[in-house]
């Protein structure tokens, strides 16, 4: 893991990206993957099979489940290593540019769903407003999500 500090003696691992998901009944991963030019960081098919979690009384056991629909996810925190919203939003943009079309009639076509989500390390990031503005054109809804991890 690589880890940054402003601090000496004090470290902050990377936890900030920028997802792009889209989801759908009759998603296939190499289709979508085809259509954007890009691969999915992870993703699955509705009918794929994993092991989930289930309470039963005081317990938690695995149990065998069936994906209900299919999800083509791309992620930058596995490809910059960086705290900087901005360099994670540029690095989303500028992969998917190329494909916006694409992404502009997945996003209008209603059996997908198409999303955004910003997920940072720290209670408040700085964005300018015409970056916000570029970055919510590739998706339908966004999602933002800040914590401050604890610091001994």
């Amino acid at each position: 893991m690589t880890i940054l500090s402003t601090i000496p003696d004090k470290t902050r691992p990377i936890a900030t990206g920028i997802d792009l998901c889209i989801r759908g009944d009759s998603l296939v991963l190499d289709n979508v993957s085809h259509l954007l030019g890009v691969k999915p960081t992870s993703g699955f098919e509705k009918g794929d099979a994993y092991v989930g979690r289930e309470k039963r009384g005081s317990a938690i056991v695995t149990v065998n489940r069936v994906r209900p629909f299919g999800v083509w996810h791309f992620c930058t925190s596995e490809l910059l290593q960086s705290n900087s919203v901005e360099e994670h939003v540029r690095l989303l943009i500028d992969t998917f540019s190329p494909s916006k079309a694409v992404i502009t009639r997945l996003i209008s076509d209603p059996s997908y769903s198409v999303q955004t989500s910003i997920w940072v390390l720290g209670y408040t990031f700085c964005m300018s407003s015409a970056m916000l503005v570029e970055l919510a054109s590739f998706a339908e809804d966004c999602s933002v999500a800040c914590w401050e991890e604890k610091v001994d």
